[in-house]
């Protein structure tokens, strides 16, 4: 619970700024959600410092397909290298048991566009999401 306290005010802006202007939700209303809404939840640190929060929210009770999300600190940026290779073990965690991952990136989060490519998710084309109408990407990954 402390990570979750950790991230509530130490989230990078730009994370905020996403899911304010995907959800129509207030940054800790919406955070309270996506963690209880998990079905895996994990924190990434370096050296025992908060890095990132993430997850992944069952779509529905009867489908096999989830919808990742990751919030993060400013130290991504400080420790990428590790967060990259890291990345590829946790998606193999939060993949299993669905065999479809997707949710949206807003397309001012340029930096979660790139990793998402990197990491093998399919991009698509940006469109505008309610109720803001802001440009978001549609990204998903299906288990080979």
């Amino acid at each position: 619970m402390n990570d979750v306290i950790q991230a509530v005010h130490e989230t990078r802006d730009i994370d905020r700024e996403e899911a304010r202007l995907m959800t129509g939700m207030e940054w800790i209303p919406c955070l309270e959600r996506s963690v209880n809404l998990s079905s895996t939840l994990s924190v990434g640190v370096d050296n025992e410092q908060y890095v990132c929060l993430f997850g992944v929210v069952p779509a529905a009770p009867l489908e096999a397909r989830g919808e990742p999300w990751l919030i993060g600190s400013s130290r991504i940026e400080h420790c990428s290298r590790a967060f990259a290779r890291q990345s590829k073990y946790a998606l193999t965690q939060l993949a299993e048991g669905f065999e479809v991952l997707e949710n949206y990136v807003y397309t001012e989060n340029r930096a979660a566009v790139r990793w998402l490519e990197w990491l093998g998710f399919d991009i698509d084309e940006a469109k505008p999401i309610k109720p803001y109408d802001a440009l978001f990407h549609h990204f998903s990954w299906r288990a080979r």
